[in-house]
This record gives C-alpha cells, sequence and structure tokens, in this order.
C-alpha cells in the first residue's frame, strides 16, 4: 500500500524539492503552503508521515504541531520538521511538541530519505 506524506513549507522550491525526493521511492505527497493550509487537510486523511517547515506564515510548524497533537486521528503520526532554524531551543520546542526528528536545512535528497524512511517503519493505515 501507498504510504502518503504531508509536506508543509511556505516556499514552493522546498516543496517541489521534498516531493521530487520522495515520489520516485513510490511515495504519495500531499502539499499544504503553511500550518492554517494544513489543518485544512486533517480532514480524516491517513497520512503516514508529516513534513513541516518551522518558520511559515500565518500559522508555524510548532503551533501546528501542537494543534495536530490535539487532533485524536493524527495525535500520534510522526512528524519531522525540515528547517533552517538550527538552535537548540527550536529542537527542545520541537520535541516537547511531539516532532519525533528534525532536519535542518539545505539538507541531503539521502538524508531525507533515510529520515522519511525511518518515520513510516512500521505506520500502518
Amino acid at each position: 500500500m501507498t504510504q502518503t506524506i504531508l509536506i508543509i513549507d511556505d516556499a514552493p522550491s522546498m516543496r517541489l524539492l521534498v516531493r521530487d525526493t520522495l515520489e520516485p521511492l513510490g511515495y504519495a505527497v500531499v502539499e499544504a503552503c503553511n500550518g492554517i493550509e494544513a489543518t485544512a487537510l486533517l480532514d480524516g486523511t491517513v497520512f503516514d508521515a508529516i513534513v513541516c517547515d518551522v518558520s511559515m506564515p500565518r500559522m508555524d510548524g510548532i503551533a501546528f504541531l501542537h494543534k495536530l497533537r490535539t487532533h485524536p486521528r493524527y495525535a500520534h503520526t510522526p512528524l519531522m520538521l525540515l528547517t533552517a532554524d538550527s538552535r537548540e531551543s527550536t529542537r527542545k520546542a520541537a520535541r516537547a511538541a511531539g516532532a519525533q526528528a528534525f532536519c535542518i536545512k539545505p539538507f541531503l535528497p539521502k538524508d531525507l530519505r533515510k529520515a522519511i524512511g525511518k518515520l513510516c517503519v512500521g505506520v500502518t493505515a
């Protein structure tokens, strides 16, 4: 069964890079440009993992993560923050909010593939 990844990033070029990294591996990709748009996608659709930027307009990644974790259907969906913000305070806030992985931009596609593979291990729809 195809696994579906939700990508949330305000930069179209970053969403394209993540999509182009994951689709050849057989993942289906859904995109949102900020946390508000992503929240609207929490309609029962199964996401096997979420890749989310931290710094976005309207609703940032940490706020989205807090909202995600209160939604019963998505409370345990694996989430990786993908960001240029490498501060330890951001990492701590991400972990406290429930992020399982943290990847710094710019990233190597092989590192993203490896991280997503780890997040999706054992995930069932």
